[in-house]
C-alpha cells in the first residue's frame, strides 16, 4: 500500500440507471475505490417516480398501489443489507490494511456474497494471476492459527510476487507455481532495490521462506503439488555470516559477577548472569516478578 488511504470516508451512493424512464429500472450502488468509480448492479428495479433521490430509497405509500408498495419494500431492504456489507467492508478493510490492494475484488464478494451468479462474474473479470493472489490472500487470511505479523509478511511476498509478474507481463495459474518460477522471482528479489540498496542475503532468504509456507499453503488446499512441480528441491540462499554476535565463556561471565557494583549496576548485572546462566529469553526473565517464590528454598518457579 502506497500512500495514505482513509477508508472511513468512502461512501456508497444509490442511483437508478435510467431516472427518466416510466418502467422499472435498475438501482444501481456506486462509490471510488482505488481511485476509481465502481458501480454495482443490485439486483432490485423501482419505477423512478417512485424513487427518493435525497434518501437514495424508495417511497412506500398508502397512495402507491399495495403491488407497488410491496416491490418497493423489497428495493429498501436490499439497500439496508448492501449498506450494512458495505460498512462491514470498510471495517474489514481498517482491520486489514495489506488488503487495500484487493479492494475492488473484495467489495464484489461483500456486495455479491449472496449471491453465487454476480460472484462468479466478478471473478471471471480478473485475470488469472490475480485470482491466484487473491485466493492465496485467502488462504493466509483463514488460518487462525497465524499471528497477525506472520499474515502481514505472507501479504507481502504475495505484493512482490504479483509485483515481479506484472514486470515480466506474465499470467499464471496454478500449473504455472513451479520451481522454475521460484527460481525466478528469488533472482528478482535479489536484483530489486529497497531503499536505494539491494537486499542482504538474509532478507532475500526471509521473503522466500515466506514464499514456501504460503505455497505450502496452497497445496494444503490441494491447489498445487510440491513433488510434481519440483518446489521440493528448491533450496533457499544462504544468509550472511553475522559477526556482529558475541558469545562469552563462563570464565568471562564469572569475571564480570565477580566485579565490585553497586546500586541498579549490580542488579541489571545479576540479572544478566542470570540470564546466561539458566539460558533464558528477555521476554522469560520479564516474568520473575511473576513466579512463585519459595524463601525458605530459595527458589523462583516461572511456568
Amino acid at each position: 500500500m502506497n500512500g495514505q488511504v482513509f477508508v472511513g470516508e468512502m461512501q456508497a451512493t444509490f442511483v437508478l440507471r435510467q431516472p427518466k424512464v416510466s418502467k422499472p429500472t435498475n438501482v444501481y450502488l456506486i462509490c471510488r475505490v482505488q481511485g476509481k468509480q465502481v458501480k454495482l448492479s443490485t439486483g432490485v428495479k423501482v419505477y423512478p417516480d417512485q424513487w427518493n433521490k435525497k434518501k437514495q430509497e424508495a417511497y412506500v405509500s398508502f397512495r402507491l398501489p399495495e403491488l407497488d408498495n410491496r416491490n418497493n419494500e423489497i428495493t429498501n431492504s436490499r439497500i439496508n443489507d448492501l449498506k450494512c456489507c458495505f460498512s462491514d467492508y470498510k471495517k474489514y478493510l481498517c482491520d486489514n490494511p495489506d488488503r487495500i490492494v484487493d479492494s475492488l475484488d473484495i467489495l464484489r464478494e461483500y456486495i455479491y456474497k449472496d449471491n453465487p451468479n454476480m460472484k462468479q462474474t466478478s471473478r471471471q473479470r480478473r485475470k488469472p494471476t490475480e485470482n491466484i493472489i487473491l485466493e492465496l490472500r485467502k488462504m493466509i487470511d483463514a488460518d487462525t492459527g497465524l499471528e497477525e505479523g506472520s499474515k502481514e509478511r505472507y501479504f507481502n511476498v504475495l505484493n512482490t510476487l504479483k509485483s515481479y509478474l506484472e514486470s515480466i507481463n506474465r499470467q499464471i495459474g496454478w500449473k504455472d507455481l513451479t520451481l522454475s518460477l521460484v527460481k525466478d522471482f528469488e533472482v528478482y528479489v535479489a536484483n530489486t532495490p529497497v531503499r536505494g540498496k539491494l537486499p542482504k542475503n538474509t532478507s532475500v532468504w526471509n521473503k522466500m521462506s515466506c514464499l514456501l509456507t504460503v505455497l505450502r499453503k496452497a497445496e494444503q488446499y490441494e491447489k498445487i503439488d510440491f513433488e510434481a512441480a519440483n518446489l521440493h528441491k528448491y533450496k533457499k540462499p544462504k544468509k550472511e555470516e553475522d559477526n556482529s554476535e558475541v558469545s562469552l565463556s563462563l570464565e568471562e561471565i564469572d569475571r564480570m559477577y565477580s566485579l565490585p557494583l553497586a546500586g541498579i549496576e549490580e542488579q541489571i548485572r545479576d540479572l544478566f548472569v542470570l540470564q546466561c546462566n539458566i539460558g533464558q529469553r528477555y521476554s522469560d526473565l520479564m516474568l520473575l516478578n511473576e513466579g512463585i517464590m519459595d524463601i525458605e528454598q530459595g527458589i523462583v518457579t516461572i511456568v
